[in-house]
């Protein structure tokens, strides 16, 4: 979800680029992440979360299936949904902003990015 678009990912040397590029891991991190996702204990792992997903109903990309902080549990689909899963968090957000022709970016408001939808 964090990776710019047309990169195969797959393939072991854009992975690492794509990993180092985020500068959340140190470069003996980014070797240890590599190296893991050979080890069948890994490989049997994403099966596990992967058929786990499905029986939740996962049916696409992103799929996320999020616990607030009182325990409750709801799945969430689609990168245009970020707004819903911030709510259901109660993290202070604010929804798309839509320019009016011509400016280049929204008027500042008091208060942005901690109203609550």
């Amino acid at each position: 979800m964090w990776t710019t678009p047309h990169q195969n990912i797959t393939e072991a040397p854009i992975l690492t680029s794509v990993l180092e590029a985020t500068g959340l891991f140190t470069t003996s991190e980014v070797v240890e992440i590599l190296a893991a996702a050979g080890e069948q204990e890994w490989k049997d792992a994403l099966t596990q979360n992967t058929r786990t997903a499905l029986e939740k109903g996962a049916f696409g990309a992103p799929w996320m299936w999020v616990t607030n902080s009182e325990g409750k549990e709801e799945p969430f689909f689609g990168s245009d949904r970020w707004h819903f899963l911030w709510m259901f968090l109660g993290v202070g957000c604010s929804d798309l902003e839509v320019w009016p022709k011509g400016e280049t970016q929204g008027k500042e408001r008091k208060g942005r990015g901690d109203e609550k939808l």
